[in-house]
């Protein structure tokens, strides 16, 4: 297995969210997988002020928060990341009672030679659409809702980026197989520029979660919009 560091995003927005889904994965599998209590601990006293620290300074607060905020922030995610990579290394990485299927859950490293099951994705993504000025519309791809009605944000374990199909004017197909236009994004919400000249025309969306070596999905229901001016 490799244990290069390129598993963890650099944005900070994507790092924020994989570090999110790591901590839910691991947290209920820490005895299941033979993890002692302090090393769990040491890096959950790493993420708590990472987590503090980044609500206060993350880039959707560029308004509002100021150098010493974002010097701690800095500060905070550099320990959590180099924190995360120890704990990998030590606990995760040559643990046999940590499977394929449980790697790709954490989004780290498969062994190599391990073979996992997971192939395409298994759920099919919720797909919201947003028109904003200059012949751009906004897609948000979720989560489907658990039986308790909530809805997580970001792809599912099993999913490496989403896809998402386009088809302008009428009679749109039934998914988004045979639309010639397909673009693949990592990260939610995503901005579609369209032609000005299409402007005030009807446009079809479809959205499929694709697997982490680009195995797809199945394609959502149809989004329709007018394509904004």
């Amino acid at each position: 297995m490799s244990t290069h560091k390129s598993y963890l995003p650099t944005a900070e927005e994507e790092f924020n969210e994989w570090q999110k889904n790591f901590s839910e994965e691991l947290t209920p599998n820490i005895a299941k997988w033979d993890i002692p209590p302090e090393g769990a601990d040491v890096l959950s006293k790493l993420k708590t002020p990472y987590d503090d620290a980044y609500a206060l300074a993350n880039k959707g607060n560029v308004t509002t928060r100021n150098s010493k905020q974002v010097k701690a922030k800095n500060v905070a995610a550099k320990n959590y990341i180099a924190g995360i990579r120890s704990f990998v290394n030590k606990y995760l990485t040559f643990n046999d009672l940590v499977t394929a299927d449980d790697r790709v859950a954490l989004r780290i490293p498969v062994r190599d030679g391990e073979r996992s099951r997971s192939g395409a994705p298994a759920t099919i993504p919720d797909l919201f659409c947003n028109p904003e000025n200059g012949c751009r519309i906004k897609l948000t791809a979720r989560q489907q809702p658990d039986n308790n009605g909530r809805s997580k944000r970001g792809k599912p374990a099993d999913a490496g980026s989403f896809e998402i199909a386009i088809w302008i004017g009428d009679n749109a197909p039934s998914n988004g197989e045979t639309c010639s236009d397909k673009r693949r994004f990592t990260r939610s919400p995503a901005v579609i520029d369209l032609d000005y000249d299409d402007a005030g025309k009807k446009i079809t969306f479809y959205a499929r979660w694709m697997g982490h070596l680009g195995q797809p999905g199945r394609w959502s229901t149809s989004a329709l919009q007018v394509i904004p001016k």
